[in-house]
């Protein structure tokens, strides 16, 4: 999959298709799912491509005396998907649509990564994006996008190679 950055500017993506970002972001506090141990969302990532896909990273804690701990995933469609501790080791896991369970016995963190089509939307020329999360998240949105509206004020705004980045409380 080509990344923003993979792309050059003078792009096809770059005349019309992200001529404008519409960017509609929705954060608000999730409840999570009951079963094994809660998720505990650390800390949170998303970077959205030129195509609309984002790229979801998150930081989970987990208690290294529970089996397994659930964590909530943004979207329904999952491609590229790793679970793995801090050292990088992979770990087991099962997904039930948004919900994943995964074996943390004797780990205390998860970092989940996957790309999602499923929290952006085009309307137009525009861009949306919406989701909601538990933490403040890093947005980063494709290379010479514009911001339009934003629903909160960001705690923090960039610009990091070419690239908006946003801080959203």
């Amino acid at each position: 999959m080509a990344k923003a950055s993979d792309v050059p500017a003078s792009g096809a993506w770059n005349r019309g298709l992200l001529a404008l970002l519409f960017l509609f972001i929705t954060i608000s506090g999730v409840t999570p799912i009951s079963a094994a141990q809660p998720s505990n969302v650390q800390g949170l990532v998303v970077a959205i491509y030129a195509d609309g896909t984002a790229r979801v990273t998150m930081s989970v804690a987990a208690d290294p005396l529970s089996p397994s701990t659930n964590v909530t995933l943004l979207g329904n469609t999952y491609q590229e998907m790793t679970v793995s501790d801090v050292n990088g080791l992979p770990f087991r896991f099962s997904l039930d649509q948004n919900n994943m369970v995964v074996d943390t016995l004797g780990s205390n963190s998860v970092k989940v990564s996957y790309t999602t089509p499923d929290i952006t939307n085009k309307l137009g020329k525009y861009w949306s994006l919406a989701f909601t999360s538990p933490v403040a998240v890093w947005i980063t949105l494709p290379e010479n996008a514009s911001v339009v509206n934003l629903n909160k004020i960001p705690d923090h705004i960039e610009n990091r190679d070419g690239r908006v980045v946003l801080l959203m409380p």
